[in-house]
C-alpha cells in the first residue's frame, strides 16, 4: 500500500491509495465518520475497480487536522481489528 497525496489543506486531504479496494476504504470511511470527532466528511471514489486505485477525501471541522484524523482513525482501526482477532482466537480455541 502506498498513499499519494493529491491535495492538502489543514482541514482537507485527498489522496490515492495504491493497491487497495473497497474493503480497506469502507473500513477507513466508517472509522473516520463514526469514531473520530471533528470529521465532517470521509468518502472515496473508485473509477474502474479492476484498474483504478481509490481516491479518498477527508474534510474536518477544523478542530482536528485531516492528517491527525487519519492518524486517529488508523489507530482505532488497528485496535478494533486486534479485538476481532482476539475474539476469533478465543472462539476457535474452544474446538
Amino acid at each position: 500500500m502506498r498513499l499519494i497525496v493529491k491535495e492538502e489543506r489543514p482541514n482537507q486531504m485527498k489522496f490515492e491509495i495504491e493497491g487497495e479496494s473497497y474493503t480497506f476504504c469502507i473500513l477507513l470511511q466508517d472509522v473516520l465518520i463514526n469514531k473520530v470527532k471533528g470529521v465532517e466528511f470521509a468518502g472515496y471514489y473508485i473509477g474502474n475497480p479492476l484498474i483504478d486505485n481509490p481516491v479518498f477525501s477527508v474534510i474536518t471541522s477544523g478542530e482536528i487536522s485531516a492528517r491527525d484524523a487519519l492518524r486517529a482513525a488508523s489507530e482505532k482501526a488497528v485496535n478494533w481489528l486486534n479485538q476481532v482477532k482476539d475474539a476469533l482466537e478465543k472462539a476457535l480455541s474452544k474446538e
